[in-house]
């Protein structure tokens, strides 16, 4: 299983080992691995979330936990964040969520979370790409604030939008 707070750890290792590295291939390699490794710290947070919050916490390593861990898409988990960074969401998720907008926690989480994105895509696609310790250290960051932002949430509001992450918005 893995552990979103162990692979933030193993995210900071790489860029302080990429700090001390003098071969630029290798620095590069460590860099780019960090910053995708705080994305799937993120990524996993929620699905674990998910799992607890809809089937119960104890049950990961069940079926329907690997099911529901796999539902999960990134696309589809992008395009409601996207959504949700609105101050006044769109109508579709007004009916859903039976609100206008989401608390300033969520909206934080809904703005981080494509950031992060944007920033695996870049380190793990995008042969051009050149992070210097001290960017790959605050996406680390970006990361963790991303985690707390949803974490400090109130429970319905995340189980309602770990719902949509989950199947989107229809509409």
């Amino acid at each position: 299983m893995l552990e979103p707070g162990a692979l933030i750890i193993l995210s900071r290792r790489l860029v302080r080992d990429a700090a001390r590295e003098a071969e630029t291939v290798i620095r590069d390699a460590y860099l780019r691995r960090a910053v995708s490794t705080a994305y799937y710290a993120v990524f996993h947070m929620l699905i674990q979330a998910a799992t607890d919050r809809f089937i119960g916490s104890g049950h990961l390593h069940t079926p329907t936990a690997c099911i529901l861990y796999r539902g999960f898409d990134h696309r589809t988990m992008r395009t409601v964040c996207e959504d949700l960074q609105k101050p006044t969401i769109k109508d579709k998720y007004k009916q859903l969520l039976r609100r206008t907008a989401v608390s300033p926690s969520m909206r934080q989480f809904s703005v981080s979370f494509p950031a992060l994105q944007d920033h695996r895509h870049a380190a793990d696609y995008d042969p051009q790409a050149k992070l210097e310790p001290s960017q790959a250290s605050e996406i680390v960051d970006e990361a963790v604030k991303c985690m707390l932002a949803f974490g400090s949430a109130d429970t319905g509001e995340q189980a309602d939008v770990l719902a949509l992450l989950l199947v989107g918005a229809r509409g």
